[in-house]
């Protein structure tokens, strides 16, 4: 992985986001990692990189993770017949009998 000093990114942060394009560029204060660049593609590709990384998303997962194996959540099978139930028969309803 290619690495970089604060003070070039400074001085040369064209160079190194043309280089991200090809992989990773850790920047280094001192010899501690502070930082990385990441080239991304599109706002989509951002927005999986930002959720990705957060520490809230990641606390939600790890809890819903140890509920399915504990057995308390719901089933592929059930979660979709409730899916159904709720949206698809609430969007079959006429609007002026609802």
């Amino acid at each position: 992985m290619k690495t970089a000093s604060v003070s070039d990114i400074r001085a040369r942060l064209t160079e190194y986001l043309a280089e991200a394009t090809h992989g990773p560029v850790l920047i280094l204060e001192g010899n501690r990692p502070i930082a990385a660049l990441i080239a991304i593609s599109d706002a989509e590709e951002a927005e999986r990189l930002t959720m990705a990384l957060s520490p809230e998303l990641g606390s939600l997962l790890d809890t819903r993770a140890e509920e399915i194996r504990q057995g308390g959540a719901l089933s592929h099978e059930e979660f979709w017949r409730l899916v159904d139930e709720r949206y698809c028969s609430a969007a079959e309803t006429p609007a002026d009998e609802a």
